[in-house]
């Protein structure tokens, strides 16, 4: 049994070596999904002074309301923050 556990655990350590070294990758600038464009929304909120406008809220945010429109029609800077609403209440204002 014991030789059996220790084939089990190299196994599973050559396989843990084999993703990182091939497959993860930890740059995330690279990233294309939805969730990925927070990186944006953080450099976003960064670069902007006040007087702006930031949306807070789910994705109906994300999605449903026109940022450059109201940046148009209000003439202050617009950063929509608007993330996926299965993230919570707190993970979302924290952010």
């Amino acid at each position: 049994m014991k030789k059996f556990c220790l084939r089990v655990v190299a196994f599973l350590l050559l396989q843990a070596f084999l993703f990182f070294a091939f497959v993860w990758d930890g740059n995330l600038s690279r990233e294309t999904g939805y969730l990925a464009a927070t990186l944006d929304k953080h450099k976003r909120l960064e670069q902007t002074r006040p007087p702006r406008i930031i949306l807070i809220g789910s994705s109906s945010f994300a999605f449903g309301v026109r940022s450059d429109r109201l940046e148009r029609e209000s003439g202050r800077t617009v950063v929509n923050m608007g993330l996926d609403s299965s993230l919570g209440v707190d993970f979302i204002l924290k952010r």
